[in-house]
């Protein structure tokens, strides 16, 4: 087509029937300052030690060929690892769910210090009024 307009639209949004696929993620973004979240000013003195986390807290997802949307939303936990990420097809069709475990040794010392290595992921998909449910173990083997 030679139509600016549908090259690129006005409206990028889940409800323009013109586009093939729409996709937006909301991120959360926290300012920590020694390890703890800062929600007001800011000190001058404090700026440079403020470190910035930004994660992704949502996604939604449509497919205007299929007609399939995909809800997803993710939850942290310590050091801002993934905790748990559901994902939700067709506003219930199929339900996916995952939680994950991780383990630290911040005591150790060269390659025995650690942080956020997967320990386990559990996952629960939910479709067709049928449940299914799978545990991945992860183990770290010395050489």
């Amino acid at each position: 087509t030679n139509d600016e307009s549908k090259i690129f639209p006005a409206d990028i949004s889940e409800n323009n029937t013109q586009l093939l696929s729409f996709k937006s993620t909301v991120y959360q973004t926290d300012k920590l300052l020694n390890g703890q979240v800062v929600t007001g000013a800011i000190a001058d003195a404090d700026k440079p030690k403020v470190i910035t986390a930004t994660v992704p807290k949502s996604t939604k997802t449509k497919d205007f060929l299929t007609g399939t949307t995909t809800n997803t939303s993710i939850t942290y936990g310590d050091y801002y690892l993934p905790q748990q990420s559901i994902t939700n097809v067709n506003n219930g069709y199929a339900v996916t769910t995952s939680n994950f475990e991780y383990i630290h040794n911040l005591a150790g010392i060269g390659s025995d210090y650690f942080v956020g290595r997967p320990e386990s992921k559990t996952e629960t998909i939910q479709a067709y009024g049928d449940t299914k449910s799978v545990k991945e173990e992860y183990y770290a083997r010395k050489t």
